[in-house]
């Protein structure tokens, strides 16, 4: 529930607090607990996959506000993860051991979503503890997408086969990365100002079978005015 409702006792108070308004949703009267009840446990999960569907597609062009052309928010996507707590006797924990010894437990929920309507594509769930860059090996995207995460999500070989399929990326880089600059690329006026550098870049890296490779990369450094700092 958007209001943080826990039970049907909550949404039902939380009802009745608006009850002069139900009319806008076609209700009488605030419906009983048991009722609820029983709507929960005769609806299927299927009628809110249907309704989300419905609504997705009829409204679908009008959910983005972006101001990137079409073309591109179409082949547009963004991966990010959401951490919910558990206690950690359920399952492992996550992040770095606190001071004071207590530390957390929970479900890792990684999702990537379509930039031209931010619905989401793919989901997965795993513990917490599992580290965000397993779920880029289940990403199937047609080649000339354009895929963005954080700097979570670095994985070097999976960089490697996004090339290799078409697929371009836009991640940060990691402070401790070592490289080898291949080229620069002069900066023109009709570039924005915000770029920094723009160069080619070799990454060395161990592939699955153990043996050292090379991943050449574009390296862009871009001023963030609105933080004032460098990216």
């Amino acid at each position: 529930m958007l209001a943080g409702c826990t039970s049907l006792r909550e949404i039902c108070m939380g009802l009745e607090a608006y009850e002069g308004k139900l009319n806008h949703i076609n209700l009488l009267e605030v419906p009983a607990r048991s009722t609820l009840s029983d709507a929960n446990i005769r609806r299927p999960s299927a009628v809110f996959q249907d309704i989300f569907n419905h609504l997705n597609t009829k409204y679908n062009g009008a959910i983005s506000d972006s101001t990137l052309p079409k073309n591109v928010l179409s082949k547009l996507f963004i991966i990010d993860s959401t951490v919910f707590g558990l206690f950690k006797a359920i399952l492992k924990t996550s992040g770095r051991h606190a001071a004071g010894g207590k530390k957390k437990g929970g479900i890792k929920k990684n999702t990537m979503l379509q930039g031209a309507t931010l619905m989401p594509v793919l989901v997965q769930f795993n513990a917490a503890a599992v580290n965000d860059q397993q779920i880029l090996q289940y990403i199937k995207l047609p080649e000339g997408s354009f895929l963005t995460f954080d700097k979570g999500y670095n994985n070097y070989p999976q960089f490697a086969a996004f090339t290799q399929s078409g697929i371009y990326f836009i991640t940060r880089q990691k402070s401790n990365a070592v490289y080898t600059s291949i080229s620069e690329r002069i900066l023109t006026n009709e570039m924005p100002h915000a770029i920094l550098k723009d160069e080619i870049i070799q990454q060395r890296y161990t592939d699955g079978d153990g043996k050292s490779q090379l991943l050449q990369l574009r390296r862009i450094a871009w001023w963030d005015s609105e933080n004032n700092r460098r990216l």
